[in-house]
């Protein structure tokens, strides 16, 4: 995974050897960053460093803006909006729209927290960004410091001065405790050097003599200069060490990759708490209608397709023939006859009240016909008893 550190001077490639990109473009005459020319001679030292892998970049402060502050810790306080207002008053940087992060590092005094944070053009970040595709884009004197640290993690206090960046740092009981840019070079080794040293020390309330003292140069150590204020000194240039300090998340450290802000980031937790309710509420609505309107249609496909159905229903009855005519059938007339009428055995009563024929016609019993027995002759031509009368007609 390479890893590559921005100067002014150039691009550094950190490896077996450490490789220097030489580029004299990255700063126009009044030292403003041209960070298209940065992410050029990125690219082009990435390409020659191997490859298209997790990339790593470290830049100097010619191209970013890192302070440490102190700011209210308080509920509902916005400490994303706070900084970027610290930032935006820095008379260099605040002409741009800005893009920032912070890590809150330790609390100080009641409602008061440490906070180191950096910035740096909006347009800058979107650029590397979307041009590079890095892992991480830090400011370049967090990586020197989480290199001392996991050196001289044991020690109870020490200094960093490193002239990549041209920077002095202090850490106690393993708190980054101050920084500052030196005005004289930290390659010089003078005793001024030293005198300077000793003064920012002083700013942030040491007056004694630290532990040990780590000495940073790309791309050789630093010269030790006359009478530092340290009981130790380890000198060290660039190393496997310190490639592996690049990756690390152990604070400080900070990634400037340009990202979108996420809903409700930076807000009071009582709006965010809102905000969230209100989403969840907003998503159950909406799959409420979502449910619904699926139903609507739905049950519009099935009276469509019940339409079709009755229309093809419809046109069938219409092409059949004529049906039968509707009535009283055959069977239900046999049924009704069969209820009703004598059975053909069953003759009257002796004794009982005869038939009369009428006038003019020959007496006899009056026998009840089978109601399937043959159809009679005529009218007033029936068969009579055993004595062959025959009923309206000559014997």
């Amino acid at each position: 995974m390479p890893e590559l550190l921005a100067t002014s001077r150039g691009i550094y490639a950190l490896g077996e050897p450490t490789r220097f990109y030489a580029a004299e473009d990255l700063l126009d005459e009044t030292g403003t960053p041209r960070y298209d020319r940065l992410a050029w001679h990125l690219h082009e030292a990435r390409k020659a460093a191997g490859g298209s892998s997790a990339l790593y970049l470290g830049l100097s402060p010619e191209f970013v803006l890192l302070r440490m502050a102190r700011f209210p810790a308080l509920e509902g306080f916005s400490l994303a909006e706070a900084v970027l207002a610290e930032a935006e008053r820095n008379p260099v940087w605040g002409a741009h729209e800005l893009f920032t992060d912070y890590d809150p590092l330790y609390p100080e005094g009641p409602g008061r927290i440490q906070v180191l944070f950096a910035a740096w053009p909006l347009e800058a970040a979107r650029l590397l960004t979307r041009r590079l595709r890095p892992r991480r884009i830090e400011p370049l004197p967090l990586l020197i410091w989480r290199r001392a640290k996991a050196e001289l993690d044991d020690r109870e206090s020490f200094l960093v001065l490193e002239g990549a960046s041209n920077t002095l740092a202090l850490f106690e009981a393993g708190r980054l405790i101050g920084f500052r840019f030196l005005n004289l070079p930290a390659r010089d080794a003078t005793p001024e050097l030293t005198q300077e040293v000793q003064r920012s020390l002083h700013l942030f309330g040491r007056t004694t003599p630290v532990d040990a003292a780590y000495l940073f140069d790309l791309p050789a150590p630093l010269p030790v200069p006359p009478d530092l204020p340290a009981h130790e000194v380890l000198q060290e240039g660039p190393t496997p060490a310190l490639a592996e300090a690049a990756w690390r998340t152990t604070p400080p450290h900070l990634d400037l990759r340009y990202r979108r802000a996420r809903p409700g980031e930076g807000l009071p937790k009582s709006v965010q708490r809102a905000l969230l309710t209100s989403a969840v509420l907003l998503a159950f609505t909406g799959l409420g209608q979502g449910y619904l309107t699926h139903r609507i249609h739905a049950q519009a496909e099935m009276n469509r397709q019940l339409r079709q159905e009755v229309a093809a229903l419809e046109a069938a009855l219409l092409a059949q023939p004529d049906p039968l005519p509707q009535g009283v059938g055959v069977h239900t007339l046999r049924q009704v006859v069969q209820a009703h009428a004598p059975h053909p055995l069953a003759r009257a009563p002796r004794g009982g009240p005869r038939a009369r024929a009428p006038r003019g016609q020959g007496a006899g019993p009056v026998r009840a016909r089978h109601p399937h027995g043959p159809a009679s002759r005529g009218a007033g031509q029936h068969r009579a008893g055993r004595g062959g009368v025959r009923v309206g007609g000559e014997p």
